[in-house]
């Protein structure tokens, strides 16, 4: 596989993000320990008060005033082939955390689609990207503050739906699993998966896919169309590459070689300049 050079860290600095990943994936050891192995068996499970202050406490979540319990900011889904289990956060957590900003915590932050080997000594599958802030909440600031303009890229939001994609290794062999932020089966992730198997045979991606990578795209298609129309485009746009094993993210430059290798076109860069 060809070396596109150094990633540079985005967001949470690598220490903090490496500890929320931690944290999220003993919360994954612990379902897995309780032999949880369905929403509704998730849900039981976190009904248990020693389960969900266990569990807060893994968040570093507080609970004050009327701020909603942890067990209703993050859910949880199961592959329906493969031994993965893929957490994300609540429209719950969307809604009411914006009066908590404390709420939103490094754990809860990262949770948001990351996918974990769901097995006795689970390990991180599949990093998503964190949580997304807008400019005048608080946990953006550090994002726009001068002493980081030197690494801020901005680049064009498309009005299609985030997917992540990372190869998963099994009895079978290598496969690359398709995902939204939510689920595995989501109405999305079942449109875009075919177009990722067939990408991955025409570009050869068994020899060309990153090692220890996860590949977020944007995902356009007739059937997913927010606001924006795109005339019956279908297309994917790689808009991030983010390394499991290191935790950090990839810059521009790298993503725009990455895309040319892999076969897919990349979402555009703002300039930023004055």
């Amino acid at each position: 596989m060809q070396d596109f050079g150094k990633p540079k860290e985005v967001v949470l600095d690598k220490t903090t993000k490496r500890i929320a990943v931690r944290s999220l994936t003993e919360v994954v050891r612990r379902m897995y320990v309780a032999g949880v192995t369905s929403r509704e068996e998730f849900r039981q499970w976190l009904s248990d008060g020693r389960v969900l202050r266990g569990v807060s406490r893994l968040f570093e979540y507080h609970q004050q005033d009327d701020m909603p319990s942890i067990n209703q900011l993050f859910s949880v889904s199961f592959h329906p082939i493969y031994e993965l289990v893929l957490l994300n956060y609540s429209q719950t957590a969307a809604n009411r955390l914006h009066k908590y900003p404390k709420g939103w915590t490094d754990p809860l932050i990262t949770c948001r689609g990351i996918v974990f080997s769901y097995e006795a000594k689970p390990r991180p599958a599949g990093i998503s990207l964190e949580k997304a802030f807008n400019h005048h909440e608080p946990q953006s600031a550090h994002i726009f503050s001068t002493e980081n303009h030197d690494w801020v890229e901005a680049t064009v939001k498309h009005d299609g739906d985030l997917v992540f994609v990372f190869r998963h290794q099994h009895e079978g062999g290598d496969v690359f699993v398709a995902t939204t932020r939510g689920s595995f089966v989501s109405p999305t992730s079942m449109l875009v998966s075919p177009m990722i198997e067939k990408l991955a045979v025409s570009n050869n991606w068994h020899d060309r896919f990153p090692p220890n990578t996860t590949l977020s795209f944007e995902f356009i298609h007739p059937d997913t169309e927010h606001v924006i129309k795109y005339d019956g485009l279908k297309e994917l746009k790689l808009i991030a590459a983010v390394r499991v094993d290191t935790l950090l993210d990839y810059r521009y430059g790298y993503l725009c070689q990455l895309a040319k290798h892999l076969g897919v076109k990349v979402t555009e860069k703002v300039d930023m300049s004055i």
